[in-house]
């Protein structure tokens, strides 16, 4: 199907139409739509499509939720740039300096850039992280600040990175103001965007810097909720491939890694805990440093236990919380009382009747007594198909005489009701 020049505008506006709108199909077959076109249209069209939705996505406000026409501009970007040439991503890049929009290339990313470019806009990227991270730690606390702020996780800057690790300290004691969404609760995240950033960065830190890092993640952990405990097991997992250096501190690297295991392996949130299972399960066969499997569970009996059983695939057994004597004394301590107001009991040595109240205000259920005339025909009809099977039965089977004797009987009684 070929579309005129004259048709295209109606046809370009009709998809931005349906991108900048809140319902999430519509965009989404918009989205399909316009990288239809951008495959087929020429590299010229391509490029131009994607300043002019770069320049609609800096219009929206950087810090805060984002609204849904931002979230699909940036879905649609993302699947455009990587069509662009080499020529054109450069192009873009000096159309948009990373330094100046870090936020728009967090929508397009740096995977797809050629190397040379990849690694310039990538370098000016995590600069500009690192000072504001560096800024954030030290200065009053900014919202507006942090949700700037874009973490990528790139294999460079290691040294900037882990003085980031050192700066984030959590406070010793929570308070509301500080766990709620108007005090510091963004410490706590950027915290958790810090263990995301730092998996592809383990690789190539070494023994002090990586020292440095857990020391500071075995404290968030002890501190932290689930959601920090789980990105601290995303860089256990990272760790179980890498080969730690024979230098004087590697035996505290080892002991910083086996104690951080034994932290999380004790938690009592289940999540983290299979988490951490399924994460010591992959380092214990992975690693070379076979020593901080056995720190891990040393002197720990109930860690052993719960490895044990997940290993064998068994469920461990749940720990009473007191014993069987003292559970019996607890049950025969317990008072049952009924809210049932009505009172049963005897009257004139007649048979047990229900003397219920006066001011009763539901009338009594009736028993169901009666039936159709239709409904007894079926019953019917049942029973005598049933007393055909029964007498087949006694034909068939070896049954004893007695009891073919006893079947006929009660065909013979059921006959004589139902005449």
């Amino acid at each position: 199907m070929t579309v005129s020049a004259e048709q295209f505008p109606a046809i370009e506006a009709a998809m931005l139409e349906n991108i900048l709108q809140c319902n999430v199909w519509r965009a989404m077959l918009a989205m399909d739509l316009w990288c239809l076109v951008a495959r087929y249209g020429s590299a010229e069209l391509c490029f131009h499509h994607i300043i002019f939705l770069l320049r609609i996505l800096e219009k929206f406000p950087p810090g805060g939720p984002r609204r849904p026409e931002a979230v699909f501009l940036s879905s649609l970007l993302g699947q455009l740039f990587p069509l662009l040439s080499d020529e054109h991503k450069a192009a873009v890049c000096k159309h948009f300096p990373p330094s100046q929009h870090p936020g728009l290339w967090g929508s397009l990313g740096v995977s797809c850039l050629p190397d040379a470019l990849k690694s310039s806009v990538a370098e000016k990227l995590m600069q500009g992280v690192v000072r504001s991270l560096k800024s954030l730690v030290t200065d009053p606390p900014d919202i507006q600040l942090y949700n700037q702020l874009i973490v990528l996780p790139t294999p460079g800057f290691i040294s900037d990175m882990v003085n980031v690790w050192e700066r984030i300290n959590l406070p010793e004691v929570y308070t509301s103001q500080e766990t709620s969404q108007q005090g510091t609760q963004w410490l706590h995240h950027l915290a958790t965007l810090l263990c995301d950033a730092t998996v592809p960065l383990v690789a190539h830190v070494n023994n002090s810097q990586l020292l440095k890092i857990l020391r500071t993640v075995k404290v968030l952990s002890t501190k932290g909720s689930s959601l920090l405990k789980l990105s601290s097991l995303s860089i256990l997992k990272s760790l179980g491939t890498k080969i730690i250096n024979s230098t004087p501190d590697q035996l505290e690297v080892c002991h910083q890694i086996g104690d951080l295991f034994s932290l999380l392996l004790q938690d009592k949130n289940p999540l983290v805990l299979q988490t951490t299972l399924e994460v010591f399960e992959y380092f214990a066969h992975v690693t070379k440093h076979e020593q901080i499997v056995v720190l891990s569970v040393k002197n720990n009996k109930t860690s052993q236990k719960k490895i044990t059983c997940y290993l064998q695939r068994q469920l461990q057994e749940p720990k009473p919380d007191i014993c069987f004597k003292e559970y019996l004394t607890f049950q025969s301590q317990v008072q049952f009382v009924h809210k049932c107001s009505a009172r049963i009991e005897p009257k004139n040595d007649s048979p047990m009747m229900i003397d219920l109240p006066t001011n009763c205000d539901k009338p009594m259920k009736k028993c169901k007594t009666e039936y159709s005339v239709r409904k007894l025909v079926q019953i019917v009809d049942q029973l005598k198909r049933d007393s055909c099977s029964l007498v087949n039965f006694c034909q068939e089977s070896s049954l004893s005489l007695e009891a073919k004797d006893e079947i006929k009987k009660v065909i013979e009684q059921l006959s004589n009701c139902t005449r």
